[in-house]
């Protein structure tokens, strides 16, 4: 008796739809490239440094059911209040720099899945990502526009919004809300830039529920990498 098996390839699945859920497509295999670095500068996109002044500032919460897409580090949230005590917190993405409450980070996050086609490590609902509150003081590596390497070698007081479009921390001259170019009232989000890196790893979205890390210099956008404190 002979069993006939149906054989696939990457071009016969599935893409995966964006959604709330990582994307994991189980006939695809891999040695996991990107997941690994062998440079020691530079910086990881959603990572924290380490900090006695606000370690016990990191919290947790479960990714909202309101949210689509999945989570990963570097990412503007919104904390939402919890209707019943007991309850865990919930977070989803911030879709206006008005309602940033915080930046999610993948310290201390063993939970976050790394698949073969997606190898940052991402999560969906109703798992949980940890994250630093505006205001912590927490300093996150985070993309910023290229524009902004002019800033170097000027004082650290500047002001600054999102590009939610890019993913991206950009001049909050001439850009409202939304974080694009507007005559709107300017909002900004109390963030510093201390460091620039010219080195490191972003996270970046193919549209198919896929989040995959490139280098800076590889970056379809431009984007580099910031030491930010929030």
């Amino acid at each position: 008796m002979t069993l006939n098996y149906p054989t696939y390839t990457q071009a016969s699945l599935p893409d995966a739809a964006p959604s709330s859920t990582v994307a994991i497509s189980p006939y695809v295999t891999g040695t996991f490239s990107g997941t690994f670095s062998s440079q020691s500068g530079g910086a990881f996109m959603g990572i924290a440094q380490n900090g006695p002044g606000y370690r016990y500032e990191l919290s947790s919460a479960c990714v909202s059911s309101q949210e689509s897409k999945p989570l990963y580090g570097g990412l503007p949230i919104v904390s939402l209040i919890s209707q019943t005590q007991g309850l865990p917190r919930q977070i989803r993405r911030a879709t206006t720099v008005g309602e940033v409450t915080g930046f999610s980070v993948i310290n201390d996050c063993p939970n976050l899945i790394v698949t073969a086609n997606s190898n940052c490590p991402s999560i969906g609902a109703p798992g949980t990502i940890n994250f630093f509150r505006l205001g912590s003081r927490a300093k996150i590596a985070l993309p910023i526009d290229p524009a902004l390497i002019d800033l170097v070698g000027q004082a650290e007081s500047q002001s600054l919004s999102w590009d939610f479009s890019k993913n991206m921390l950009t001049a909050v001259i001439g850009t409202g809300d939304d974080g694009k170019k507007s005559s709107q009232p300017v909002v900004s989000l109390n963030v510093t830039i201390h460091e620039i890196c010219p080195l490191g790893r972003l996270a970046t979205e193919d549209g198919k529920g896929n989040i995959n890390w490139t280098n800076v210099q590889d970056d379809a956008s431009g984007r580099l990498l910031a030491l930010v404190q929030i």
